[in-house]
């Protein structure tokens, strides 16, 4: 074991709810408030120019560990999945990281939509999403985790949740749109949503 790193943050989320575990994430609106010991003045300069950012922040909230595996959030139908391959803030380091739409930048401070962040998170780092970082060739996952995301951004809609398992529903690659202007999630490599959605996790962070 490496001895201990010592993170300082950056910044403070603020907006976007107090609950951890949730879904329906992809409408929420938040702001990203950088200080001046984080980072210097003109730290946000040029990030204007990018549509999507990715954000790596700290569960402040989480007091209690995983390091082994258990079923993602309790589900029976679910195979039990180690820390290490599911996005559950449970984990033992803390450390959260979300793709999210940049909707302004004033100053140091940014407006986001679809950040998976609570209100009051420490902000450890912003980067912006390039398409030279995304991930090469096919993405692979397995069924389980293909049905926990169904809902995690976009709300399904009614007729559908009551007449459908949430398993395996709206995962496909269709490129229709949901009610309400959303766009409907897509999982393969060429996926590309229109500005203003926030990407999908590689993959969403809950597990």
């Amino acid at each position: 074991m490496s001895d201990p790193v010592t993170v300082y943050p950056i910044g403070v989320v603020s907006g976007g709810g107090g609950q951890i575990f949730g879904d329906h994430r992809g409408t929420v609106v938040s702001r990203l408030v950088p200080g001046p010991a984080g980072v210097d003045p003109d730290a946000a300069l040029g990030l204007g120019g990018f549509s999507r950012i990715e954000v790596v922040f700290h569960f402040r909230k989480r007091a209690r560990a995983r390091r082994g595996a258990a079923r993602p959030r309790g589900n029976p139908a679910w195979p039990r999945a180690g820390v290490l391959a599911g996005h559950s803030p449970v984990r033992p380091s803390h450390l959260g990281v979300s793709r999210c739409a940049r909707l302004d930048v004033t100053g140091l401070e940014l407006a986001v939509r679809g950040l998976d962040a609570v209100d009051g998170a420490p902000i450890l780092g912003i980067r912006p999403c390039t398409a030279g970082f995304r991930p090469h060739g096919p993405i692979r996952e397995p069924a389980w985790m293909r049905e926990l995301m169904a809902d995690y951004y976009w709300r399904r809609p009614a007729l559908l949740s009551r007449s459908c398992p949430r398993r395996g529903l709206l995962t496909d690659n269709s490129s229709r749109r949901r009610p309400g202007g959303h766009p409907a999630k897509v999982t393969g490599p060429a996926a590309v949503n229109p500005a203003g959605a926030p990407d999908r996790p590689d993959p969403a962070r809950p597990g």
